[in-house]
């Protein structure tokens, strides 16, 4: 008895039959899953193929979509950053930086922290002590972290900067070092009360693109050098 798996077998090593026996597409109906009815092999085919452009189509919008939303973040990235490098005092970057993400990624809670040796840092709100358990979590964050507000690293973060944020909320944790140092002088945390804006799923390429510009734009805050800022 011929099965299934035989007819696609043949058709598979014979995909010239229906050239060799074209009245076998007008001839052969299948039931026409939207209307009910029957359609040639031919109309099947069609319709198919149709359903497969279509399927294309919205694949390809998209991704257009994507790259817009991409190109957009990326504008908002390089102007965020030259207003940013226009301010010619260190202490003022610092002390405009969370403001300045905030407004240009529309982040709901934006903390900066920095372990800073620098004399006029000291009594800045972003100055934090060298012991503080925050630099305990930097330890090891080589690149952003997305997390939920639920997880035992949020709930040290989150308590250490005073941050208010709901179970439901999610942050994202970027670390500022200068350059390739393993040793990290500060951290940023972005902070949501959606779930689903910072989660460990998504890419962190932007994130590593913000935290690289930060760092260089204030990395001398964390140096021991401690020249005037």
């Amino acid at each position: 008895m011929t099965t299934e798996s035989d007819v696609l077998a043949f058709l598979n090593v014979h995909p010239d039959f229906f050239e060799r026996h074209p009245t076998a597409l007008a001839d052969l109906h299948i039931p026409h899953e939207q209307s009910g009815g029957v359609s040639s092999l031919l109309e099947r085919q069609v319709l198919v193929l149709r359903e497969r452009q279509k399927a294309l189509e919205s694949r390809v919008a998209e991704m257009v979509r994507h790259a817009q939303e991409n190109d957009a973040i990326q504008d908002r990235l390089m102007t965020w950053l030259r207003d940013l490098l226009l301010i010619d005092s260190l202490i003022e970057r610092a002390n405009r930086l969370a403001d300045s993400l905030s407004s240009a990624f529309t982040i709901p809670q934006v903390k900066v922290a920095i372990w800073s040796q620098w004399p006029s840092a000291q009594e800045a709100p972003w100055c934090v002590s060298e012991t503080s358990t925050l630099k305990d979590v930097v330890t090891g964050l080589l690149r952003p972290m997305c997390l939920s507000a639920q997880s035992e690293q949020a709930k040290v973060v989150l308590r250490a900067l005073a941050m208010p944020l709901g179970a439901e909320g999610s942050l994202a944790l970027l670390p500022l070092r200068n350059g390739a140092s393993p040793q990290a002088f500060g951290l940023m945390v972005f902070a949501s009360p959606d779930a689903g804006r910072f989660t460990a799923s998504h890419g962190t390429a932007f994130l590593e693109r913000i935290a690289e510009q930060a760092s260089a734009a204030l990395g001398r805050l964390g140096s021991p050098d401690l020249n005037h800022a």
